[in-house]
């Protein structure tokens, strides 16, 4: 078995380090949101949802981008395109459920 250089798997440790804390963010996101949409239920929750939510995963994206290219300008070892997936497409996603389940809430004056 051929043994990988030590900047293959520092790398690889780094990437998954970023992953893991970039998942946390639009999570707690999510649940701040839903929970302030759920408090209010009026016009309020849906400028979360149309407003509010898309704008502040937008700049989670920004900033995980920039963090991305951060970390893989100082440990070429890491693979940018793993951590740009993950940068591109749990946020949106994240925005996407964030409308949904406000939309499904019971909105009072809507």
């Amino acid at each position: 078995m051929k043994s990988q250089p030590d900047g293959f798997r520092s790398g690889r440790r780094t990437e998954q380090a970023f992953n893991a804390c970039f998942a946390i963010f639009p999570l707690v996101l999510f649940i701040v949101a839903i929970f302030l949409a759920s408090r209010d239920r009026s016009w309020g929750a849906l400028s979360i949802a149309i407003m509010y939510s898309p704008i502040a995963n937008l700049l989670l994206m920004l900033l995980g981008a920039t963090a991305a290219f951060v970390f893989h300008r100082s440990n070429p070892a890491t693979r940018l395109g793993a951590m740009m997936a993950w940068v591109l497409g749990l946020p949106p996603f994240v925005a996407l459920a964030t409308g949904v389940v406000i939309f499904m809430m019971d909105l009072q004056g809507c």
